[in-house]
């Protein structure tokens, strides 16, 4: 392949970067507003066995208005394969020479383009990054030119970001569709790599053309985003040409990577590749690159999960980044990977909770439940998902994570009973004075099981009835949300930590004693069976937004742990006398 201009420098480049992996080189910068269409030049990035290589550019123009006080180089390459395969999943960030200077890296391309053409971030707006950090906002939309598609003549054409490689290793193929259909919307494009298994003739440190990965996941599996580093300055480390999640100011494991091997597809062709060796941290996510520091530590949440089955058991580790919109999902794949290894995706399962999380501010957090039936591992899984959202998602401060762990035992099998009935040794009960209710339940092969609870109905209880309900977890939630407004909604800073601790559990039979007196609550402060005087004035309080009248209150919950799923309900209505 002949490229014109430079091509001795080129070689001995490639040569120093075989011979030499720690170099770095410097070199001049070719402003966007000096480029001419018709131009050529080369571009650098790896394509197999780890190995920088070069393909031809040949620039086009520059889109002057490509977005908000956003230029962009339109080019055609060529050379490396590249006519067959078209861009490359993991080009993104390929740094491109004109005249021995860098002009920028290959960031874009069209959709269903029938040539390799593509659209280069400008090296300026790249290296803008390192002062963009605190300003960086935004959620990194495509790109939209208007044109001639090609499904319809009013669709336009979508110069979209070249599609982040996503390796992801270690995880059971059901978890694999799940990181998939969640992250492919964002841009990415999910193939499976290696662990940096240190076998590979890989590079300890960085160069311009190398692959690059930010790690989302690490130790028992693997997830990284793999790109490519598009300029270094000392320690600075620019990559990808384009926002990974647009997150702006992060903390992120930067990695090396290894690219095995090109793998050309129809649809995307891509690069087989995998993280390597940790040598920094993403610390931006600008809209025009991320921007890494050789050297730093991210800030990770170290996940711990242990399994047990009958007389095995298995710890894994992991590391997950921190991240209000990640941590949960990326937390809540690897448990349910854990389980996996024990149990099965098919078939019904059941499996006992215990996870305890460590928060900066407010220490241990742990919660319990219990999952049986065909769906145990989904809704475990959410689960874990639900309840680390729901801490980070907290609207009156920011809640830091500093440590996961889950224990959980898993049994094969269903383990479910259904409330059938209850009954009362008497309608008419009198206050101060205990009385029996018998529960009956009906397990899943039709087993009978009866829970027997000693009630007392207090004596300042004033009302002539009194209401008496079972339920699992679902029935005391969905009792819970009737009575009162936005009940599980915090309304005050710390809440959401008691709320979470006093979540019901799916294997314990609740018995409730209810009392129909309204109440209000008011910054997440229950006040209840308060007299007609006293909620007039609250009345206040609510129409200022402050607070939320309560239908009626729990006056007494009695429970018991059981060894299996609990759901339906009964309420019955009971006479009170003296």
């Amino acid at each position: 392949m002949v490229i014109e201009g430079g091509f001795v420098k080129k070689i001995l480049f490639l040569v120093l970067m075989l011979l030499t992996p720690v170099i770095i080189l410097s070199y001049d910068i070719l402003p966007v507003d000096s480029l001419r269409a018709g131009m050529h030049g080369y571009g650098i990035s790896v394509f197999s066995n780890n190995k920088p290589d070069t393909f031809g550019v040949e620039i086009l123009g520059v889109i002057k208005k490509a977005g908000p006080g956003r230029k962009l180089i339109i080019a055609r390459l060529s050379g490396a394969g590249l006519e067959k395969t078209g861009i490359i999943a993991g080009m993104s960030g390929s740094p491109v020479f004109v005249n021995e200077k860098i002009i920028g890296a290959v960031a874009y391309a069209w959709s269903y383009s029938l040539e390799p053409i593509t659209g280069i971030t400008p090296i300026e707006d790249i290296i803008a990054t390192k002062t963009d950090t605190n300003a960086v906002e935004g959620g990194g939309a495509d790109i939209k030119i208007e044109g001639k598609g090609l499904m319809s003549p009013y669709s336009g054409v979508s110069l979209r970001r070249i599609k982040t490689l996503l390796s992801i290793s270690g995880f059971d193929n059901l978890l694999i569709g799940k990181v998939d259909n969640f992250l492919r919307e964002k841009g990415f494009d999910t193939v499976i790599g290696g662990g940096a298994s240190g076998e590979q003739d890989g590079m300890d440190s960085l160069f311009l053309g190398a692959a690059v990965a930010a790690r989302l996941v690490g130790g028992d599996v693997s997830l990284g985003a793999i790109g490519t580093v598009s300029y270094i300055d000392g320690k600075d480390v620019f990559a990808f040409g384009h926002p990974l999640f647009y997150s702006g100011a992060t903390s992120l494991p930067m990695t090396t990577a290894y690219v095995y091997a090109i793998m050309p597809n129809q649809v995307s062709s891509f690069k087989i590749a995998s993280p390597e060796k940790e040598i920094g941290a993403v610390v931006a996510d600008g809209k025009n690159a991320i921007y890494g520091i050789i050297g730093e530590k991210a800030k990770t949440i170290p996940v711990s999960v242990s399994v047990s089955k009958g007389k095995k058991k298995h710890n894994f580790h992991f590391t997950v980044v921190e991240q209000k919109d990640l941590t949960p999902f990326l937390t809540g794949v690897t448990y349910g990977n854990s389980i996996l290894t024990e149990g099965r995706s098919f078939g019904s399962l059941t499996i006992s909770l215990s996870m305890t999380l460590e928060l900066q501010k407010y220490g241990k957090v742990e919660i319990n439940n219990f999952f049986s039936g065909d769906k145990a591992l989904t809704f475990s899984i959410n689960a874990v998902q639900s309840i680390i959202d729901m801490f980070y998602k907290d609207r009156f401060e920011e809640i830091n994570i500093n440590k996961i762990n889950v224990n959980s035992e898993i049994s094969d099998g269903e383990r479910t009973a259904e409330i059938m009935d209850m009954k009362p040794t008497s309608f008419t009960v009198h206050r101060g004075i205990a009385t029996d209710v018998k529960v009956f339940l009906k397990k899943t092969k039709g087993e009978e099981v009866v829970k027997k609870f000693s009630i007392t109905i207090p004596v300042n209880y004033t009302d002539s009835i009194a209401k008496i309900a079972v339920v699992g977890a679902d029935g005391y939630m969905r009792l819970e949300n009737e009575r009162a407004v936005n009940i599980y909604t915090p309304s005050r800073a710390g809440q959401i930590v008691d709320i979470i601790k006093h979540f019901p559990r799916n294997n314990v039979l609740y018995c409730l004693l209810l009392s129909s007196k309204p109440g209000i609550i008011i910054r997440g402060y229950e006040m209840s069976a308060l007299p007609s005087s006293m909620l007039y004035l609250m009345g206040k309080s609510q129409s200022m937004g402050e607070g939320n009248f309560t239908k009626g209150d729990i006056i007494k919950e009695f429970n018991k742990e059981c060894d299996f799923q609990i759901s339906g309900g009964k309420v019955i209505t009971l006479r009170v006398v003296d």
